[in-house]
């Protein structure tokens, strides 16, 4: 369901990048056999090809292609900071407020809105500031 939920913000022009994301750290390393089965289904399931369904066969390989060279690359880079950080740079003591810092650094990190350890330390100042 989720790979046409996908297409069809697409078609609709209202995909994310971290709709995206999102949808790629949900399925993990399953990610790729998941495109895949949905390629397979929609060949199944037309008994000729249509321009639909050209488009969805088209897009689910562009996602599998983006999952392998872009996303999986920068998701198996390390942290750009981690709960040390918290609490030697910002004085933070371990928290729920953690996971949700170091979520949002990542979704920043995989959405490539923030790219170095010093932006990341920029978004954190700027969530506490916010967030307090």
């Amino acid at each position: 369901m989720k790979p046409l939920s996908l297409f069809t913000a697409y078609e609709k022009k209202t995909l994310t990048q971290k709709g995206i994301t999102r949808f790629y750290k949900k399925c993990g390393e399953y990610t790729p056999a998941l495109l895949l089965a949905a390629i397979a289904d929609t060949k199944a399931k037309q008994n000729k090809l249509n321009e639909k369904n050209k488009a969805l066969k088209s897009f689910l390989k562009k996602m599998i292609f983006e999952y392998f060279y872009h996303y999986q690359p920068i998701s198996d880079e390390p942290p750009l900071v981690t709960g040390r950080d918290l609490i030697h740079v910002f004085g933070l003591t371990p928290s729920p407020l953690f996971r949700k810092i170091l979520d949002l650094v990542d979704d920043a990190k995989l959405t490539k809105t923030i790219e170095n350890r010093s932006e990341a330390l920029e978004l954190i100042k700027d969530v506490l500031k916010n967030d307090g």
